[in-house]
């Protein structure tokens, strides 16, 4: 069953791999799908991981360590360093760094990168999806 939040996951992306060093430091390796219909108009020829779609993998990806609906509350800082083509750089990891806060919200500072390649920069704060699982 898709939580409500896993837009992407087994479609534009997929998990290849995970890591936890501790709760609050973990890394997910995933897979992106060339062939997804979103790189079909973002642009053709020449495909480029929308924005949008790398902060919504971001979410995806606290949820499933969190076990729990996140949502994005609020974007401190997005930096865009570097695009990504998923012809050239399909498997990129999202590298988080989270402080759980007494609401139990979450402040994260997520880095998509490949090796030393960075891609993009993220500090946003996250907090649980209200509703979650009801139709």
């Amino acid at each position: 069953m898709q939580k409500n939040n896993q837009i992407f996951k087994g479609d534009l992306y997929n998990i290849s791999d995970s890591e936890s060093h501790y709760l609050s430091s973990f890394c997910y390796s995933v897979s992106l799908n060339p062939g997804h219909k979103i790189y079909k108009a973002h642009f053709p020829g020449n495909p480029i991981t929308p924005g949008a779609c790398v902060v919504q993998i971001a979410t995806e990806l606290l949820s499933e360590h969190l076990s729990k609906e996140m949502i994005l509350s609020e974007a401190k800082n997005i930096k865009f360093i570097k695009l990504i083509n998923p012809l050239e750089n399909g498997d990129v990891d999202f590298v988080f760094k989270t402080v759980t806060l007494e609401d139990d919200s979450v402040n994260a500072s997520i880095c998509v990168c490949k090796e030393s390649l960075i891609f993009v920069k993220i500090s946003a704060l996250f907090t649980e999806e209200k509703n979650a699982g009801e139709n």
